[in-house]
């Protein structure tokens, strides 16, 4: 029928829900899940259904050190201080180009970039608290490689252990400080350099999941 239940009562429909067809639900090289039909007459898959409509929604789909951005086209990026790992795979990230153990010393400094997070390993969630205290936090925790703040009326402080799930969109409203050496003479902050490969791809139109999956039942 093309109508999925899952265990925790998530419910699932393609888009050319019916008898007759036959499906398939994947979860693809990306992390995103989909629904496959077979269309007869050509005898390709095509999607009717995938969870997250937005590639730069998948969590990690860029890899360590690396930010999804849209150019407009989904594309991973590295931030300032980082290059590509290997330009013929866009999920292995981006590699420093400095010694990392320079940052366990004092001598250290951080990198804004505007509207980006990376998404989860939190340390620390504080507020309120001054950017001032926030930076602080974080270049006296030798686990710390970032941290996210955010004003929104209050201060909020999020430490972070890893440069993962990195994104970016205007909406976001923060900055991530990455911390790097003091030596470094890092480019402009504001630019997150491509790795010139795509996240996405061009397929044809289908239903694309959302939180109101969840609506008709108690929150699991």
């Amino acid at each position: 029928m093309g109508r999925f239940l899952s265990s925790d009562q998530l419910q699932i429909n393609a888009s050319d829900m019916g008898y007759g067809i036959k499906r398939r639900m994947t979860i693809d090289y990306d992390g995103n899940l989909r629904i496959y039909s077979l269309i007869n007459p050509t005898g390709l898959w095509e999607i009717t259904w995938q969870a997250l409509g937005q590639p730069c929604s998948v969590r990690g789909v860029c890899g360590r050190n690396a930010v999804c951005v849209y150019a407009p086209d989904p594309r991973c990026a590295c931030p300032p201080g980082f290059e590509v790992n290997d330009l013929s795979d866009w999920n292995a990230g981006c590699k420093a180009t400095f010694n990392e153990t320079l940052l366990r010393s004092r001598q250290v400094k951080f990198v804004e970039i505007p509207h980006v997070d990376f998404y989860g390993f939190d340390l620390n969630a504080t507020s309120p608290l001054t950017l001032e205290s926030c930076r602080e936090m974080c270049a006296s925790d030798f686990r710390c490689l970032a941290f996210s703040y955010r004003i929104l009326g209050q201060g909020f402080c999020y430490v972070k252990s890893a440069h993962l799930n990195g994104y970016e969109t205007p909406e976001f409203p923060a900055s991530i400080y990455i911390e790097v050496p003091n030596s470094l003479q890092p480019p402009n902050p504001s630019i997150l350099y491509e790795s010139r490969r795509m996240c996405g791809s061009a397929e044809a139109e289908h239903i694309v999941g959302s939180p109101s999956m969840y609506d008709f039942v108690p929150k699991r």
